[in-house]
């Protein structure tokens, strides 16, 4: 009774460092290592960020942090001093929107569809929200628009990473 016990238990055991071992984020962005002048510039933009992690997306190095009780990603360039972009989970409630990106959501067709998720991108020359849309038919889309109400693209939700660098139809 012992033997079986101890084989079940170490059956077990195999099984769940099995489990553990194998990871199915096969992302080779996460977690990287940065020199402090890195979380230095993130302290000096953002003094109340409570980093959570570091990405690399060369030539980018990502924050991952919670500012404000949002998750939030400070992308910076090569160059510790260089910020490239902000990108900030607002939520799913367009009343969070401003009010010009608000109204310029309800002139699109999609101004009925349920809204998933909406990002909030600042960047050296422009900010400009994305409202990923799921449209009572087709495919969920991406509605590009500036903070002063203009829309610039409507793209098929690809879930792909907006870079610093990625147009938007400006």
């Amino acid at each position: 009774m012992i033997k079986r016990c101890l084989l079940a238990l170490a059956v077990a055991t195999i099984g769940c460092v099995g489990f553990t071992a194998c990871n199915d984020d096969n992302d080779d962005n996460m977690n990287v290592a940065v020199t402090p002048q890195y979380v230095d510039a993130l302290k000096a933009m953002y003094p109340q960020a409570r980093i959570t992690d570091w990405d690399a997306y060369p030539p980018y190095y990502v924050a991952e942090c919670v500012i404000d009780g949002s998750e939030t990603d400070v992308w910076f360039g090569p160059d510790a001093a260089v910020w490239a972009m902000t990108e900030t989970d607002i939520g799913m409630s367009p009343l969070v929107l401003p009010d010009a990106v608000q109204s310029a959501f309800n002139t699109t067709e999609y101004a009925g569809a349920a809204i998933e998720d909406i990002e909030k991108f600042e960047r050296p020359d422009v900010t400009f929200y994305v409202i990923e849309c799921e449209p009572t038919h087709g495919a969920d889309v991406d509605v590009y628009i500036t903070e002063d109400g203009y829309v610039t693209q409507v793209l098929t939700d690809t879930d792909a990473v907006i870079y610093p660098n990625t147009p938007i139809g400006l």
